[in-house]
């Protein structure tokens, strides 16, 4: 039974990329960059559409376990671009509902994925860019990264990201950091639960993030998919009896002979090592187990 590999640098392949965005993979982790430094790395429509269309394609591959979103330069996002030629404000009521369709659409992308998404905060999130690190399942940022939440002092309301920041801040602090428009530090956020690994600068904030896709490789993903849809239905599902029906199908599939636990129980039985799930998930390797 392999055991969990010791930190280091992982080894990370180029899979795409384009003048905005860039995607890496390192075994069964996928890493995606944003890549508009110039821009603050803010989000084009084709950006959004391409994001998205990449977490529906990867809630399919079973070979990939964990997802990365981080960014290059200054700023992790700086959320929707606002340039003249790019915005939907003022543009009429379609354009306006085009928008809110695909970047709902993001976001979901993001909350239901089977895998673990991680965002990487290397610098100042602002908008629907704070909308794409909270949809996300756990956050590691660099101490000097801050999130701002100033569309009132534009006119505006974060109203796609809204229903992410409840659930990860908390409705009261959320309802005064909107309300203000105030700059939020991470360690404020890691204060509250809502950030979960702050580094002092970006080297450290790598190796932060390595060390922990390495202690992810000992979280059985199957189960870990399981764990997010118990924590959604908690959230979401207010009808008891229909919390009940999700979560006893949840705990059949969790029991059932073949999955995961049976290979994890009779580890810890035997008393042996902890398990290297990445490398039990290679075709054809659990089914042998």
């Amino acid at each position: 039974m392999s055991a969990v590999p010791s930190p280091s640098s992982l080894n990370w392949a180029l899979d795409i990329q384009d003048e905005e965005l860039s995607i890496y993979r390192s075994d069964r982790n996928r890493k995606i960059v944003l890549s508009r430094p110039r821009n603050g790395n803010a989000l084009t429509t084709a950006m959004v559409s391409r994001l998205t269309n990449f977490f529906h394609e990867a809630s399919r591959d079973k070979h990939i376990s964990r997802i990365i979103i981080t960014a290059q330069g200054k700023f992790f996002c700086t959320g929707m671009d606002l340039g003249k030629s790019r915005t939907a404000v003022n543009q009429g009521e379609d354009a306006s509902s085009n928008e809110y369709h695909k970047f709902v659409g993001l976001f979901q992308a993001i909350q239901d994925s089977p895998q673990v998404t991680i965002a990487v905060i290397n610098g100042p999130c602002y908008a629907g860019g704070i909308g794409l690190a909270f949809s996300c399942d756990i956050r590691l940022a660099v101490v000097s990264a801050t999130a701002t939440l100033s569309e009132v002092k534009l006119g505006l309301c974060p109203a796609i990201i809204s229903r992410y920041l409840v659930r990860e801040w908390g409705a009261v602090f959320t309802r005064e950091a909107m309300l203000s428009g105030r700059t939020v530090s991470m360690t404020e956020l890691k204060g509250i639960g809502a950030v979960h690994g702050i580094a002092d600068d970006i080297p450290r904030l790598e190796e932060l993030t390595t060390s922990y896709l390495r202690r992810l490789r000992a979280c059985a993903p199957l189960a870990s998919t399981m764990c997010k849809e118990a924590v959604t239905v908690a959230c979401s599902i207010q009808v008891p009896e229909r919390r009940h029906a999700v979560i006893q199908r949840i705990f059949k599939d969790m029991m059932r002979d073949g999955s995961e636990s049976s290979v994890g129980v009779r580890n810890f039985q035997a008393k042996k090592q902890q398990i290297d799930w990445d490398a039990l998930h290679e075709p054809g390797t659990l089914s042998k187990l």
